[in-house]
């Protein structure tokens, strides 16, 4: 995500945050929690895995402006084993990210998410999708795996 941004603003474009726990991701996951008739400690545990995105968000920000400032690189999460490098061609690596993914998703697909994290996600991706739309002009947005396609539906919807 950090490549493509970085791809994005050497042309110019403007890069922008969608997803970020803003009061309208709270106040919309107060009513959908409501609607769906969600337990307080479904809503206890979206709160705290939101609090726990976000710390790690910061920690990420924080690492990539020292990275940006000094000569410092802060690893923030464990490297992900590649079986490529940053020499090999574009389509190698794009393939080798592919089967990356697709592993990763096979993984949580065999398990039914737990309602706190589908209540989180599609809060997130409604936020996302809102976010998105209110953009003038053309638009590229970097989004995780796991949500492209829900953002897509609502974007298209």
């Amino acid at each position: 995500m950090s490549a493509a941004a970085q791809a994005a603003d050497d042309c110019d474009a403007e890069v922008v945050g969608i997803d970020a726990p803003t009061g309208d991701f709270f106040a919309r996951l107060a009513r959908n929690w409501w609607r769906d008739g969600a337990s307080v400690a479904t809503l206890r545990r979206v709160a705290s895995g939101v609090a726990s995105v976000t710390r790690h968000a910061l920690t990420c920000r924080v690492a990539a402006a020292v990275a940006d400032r000094t000569s410092l690189r802060v690893e923030v999460d464990d490297p992900v084993e590649h079986d490529c490098d940053r020499s090999d061609p574009p389509a190698v690596q794009a393939s080798d990210e592919r089967t990356q993914a697709r592993r990763s998703q096979s993984l949580l697909r065999a398990f039914d998410p737990p309602k706190p994290v589908v209540l989180r996600d599609e809060t997130r991706e409604e936020c996302m999708a809102d976010n998105l739309a209110s953009l003038d002009g053309e638009t590229v947005a970097i989004v995780g795996l796991d949500h492209l396609d829900g953002i897509a539906q609502r974007v298209t919807a």
